[in-house]
């Protein structure tokens, strides 16, 4: 079956999923880092400038001059929030590279000393710190022992190649190795457990997501059911109070817009049963306005279609059906039921404020709203019960004797009831109070 559904329908696209719990650690992993760097950075610069353990010459200044200001990038950088991890991993290796130089700028000159030099303090807090935070896990734990087995070995190393203070060398070793270690694993847990949260709540939006497309599916089953069959009741029942060839021909039509629906709507029923994950079709205004044009042409008899639509939005297939399937029941009413004086029948179509209105009016012989038969499904059900449903209401002004005028409206921003049966007295209560 075809449907004649544009190719350029708007299909509602599943926004991209942030994790939010692992963002915010690293952000959070990023400021601590730099913070504790900022701490250690200055309490070793402090070092450097009271105890005398400044390299002379060009390659000692080298030296400063490269630790402290890659150190110092990493702390701009993490305060940032931008570009933290290449400037950890550069002062990660900018460091080690001056551990391993350290004996030979200085020619073993501190081995023999008491007094830890100042690569110490950056160790074990930082150096250890900024590879945990840009280096994969096991990586990292390699930097975090190796740095400190080297401190540990290069701080013994006294002139001429001679181990002095091994004790000291070991224990440095293990306790930079130490304190590496946990920085590490501290990080690992946090980022663990931030992704676990992560995929929890991606598993929960999925759930929820595929239980929202099931439910939607279902009201857009039940909803098409029910106005099919809300149509050929109408159309039945037409027929079996027929007694003039109008009304024949009324009835008629009634039965072939019947047909034509559940001939349009097959595929949307087709389409709601499949498990593909999109959301319900859209369509323009101009569908709506195409749509009543046409259904005002299959009538026997003549309808004038004003659009007067000035704003464009989309529409929820559902609710193009709804609107057009109460509008054309409207117009079979008038048809029917109007008489045969008729002069005018108009259908207005207007888009203002962000809603819909539709105007079906003619000067026939009108009739109370408050009388209608409760037999007579077609006002009641067709238009008055499906357009409430999907959100919109139905106002009614006629008089007998005086025509009638029926002003179907719907917003986008209302929300759409799902279908439920309707006694017939809540019906021509709300038929009343339109």
């Amino acid at each position: 079956m075809t449907t004649g559904i544009p190719e350029n329908i708007n299909r509602v696209a599943a926004p991209r999923q942030r994790l939010f719990s692992t963002e915010r650690v690293e952000r959070l992993y990023d400021r601590s880092v730099a913070a504790i760097s900022l701490l250690f950075g200055l309490q070793t610069f402090s070092v450097v400038l009271s105890d005398g353990s400044l390299i002379d010459g060009p390659a000692g200044n080298a030296t400063l001059i490269l630790v402290f200001g890659t150190l110092t990038l990493f702390i701009a950088a993490g305060f940032a929030g931008r570009f933290a991890r290449p400037m950890a991993t550069l002062f990660a290796f900018v460091y080690l590279a001056a551990v391993i130089a350290w004996p030979f700028l200085t020619g073993g000159a501190q081995a023999a000393s008491d007094t830890e030099p100042w690569l110490w303090y950056l160790c074990g807090a930082v150096a250890c710190a900024t590879a945990a935070l840009a280096f994969p896990t096991a990586l990292a734990i390699a930097y975090s022992v190796a740095t400190p087995v080297i401190y540990g070995v290069v701080r013994t190393i006294g002139p001429g190649g001679q181990i002095v203070n091994a004790e000291i060398g070991v224990l440095d070793a293990s306790y930079g190795a130490m304190i590496g270690l946990i920085i590490v694993m501290l990080g690992v847990t946090f980022r663990h457990a931030a992704r676990a949260v992560d995929e929890a709540r991606v598993t929960a939006l999925n759930r929820y997501d595929e239980a929202v497309h099931q439910h939607a599916r279902e009201v857009q089953r039940i909803e098409v059911d029910a106005l099919v069959h809300d149509m050929v009741l109408a159309a039945l029942q037409a027929a079996e109070r027929a007694t003039t060839p109008a009304q024949s021909r009324a009835a008629v039509a009634l039965a072939e817009n019947a047909i034509k629906h559940l001939a349009t709507h097959g595929d949307t029923l087709t389409a709601a049963s499949r498990d593909d994950g999109d959301l319900e079709p859209t369509y323009g205004t101009g569908e709506l306005v195409a749509a009543i044009s046409r259904a005002a042409r299959s009538h026997s008899v003549p309808f004038e279609v004003h659009d007067e639509t000035s704003e464009h939005f989309p529409l929820p297939a559902r609710v193009l059906a709804i609107l057009s399937s109460a509008t054309e029941q409207a117009m079979a009413n008038s048809a029917q039921h109007a008489g045969s004086r008729v002069t005018s029948r108009t259908v207005t179509l207007r888009t203002t404020s962000g809603r819909v209105e539709i105007v079906v009016r003619d000067d026939g012989v009108g009739f109370d709203p408050t009388m209608v038969d409760e037999r007579r499904l077609g006002l009641r059900v067709s238009i008055i019960e499906r357009v409430v449903k999907s959100g919109g209401s139905v106002a009614i002004d006629s008089t007998a004797g005086s025509g009638a005028t029926i002003v179907i409206r719907w917003a986008p921003n209302q929300t759409i009831q799902p279908p439920r049966p309707a006694a017939a007295d809540e019906i021509a209560e709300r038929g009343a109070v339109s």
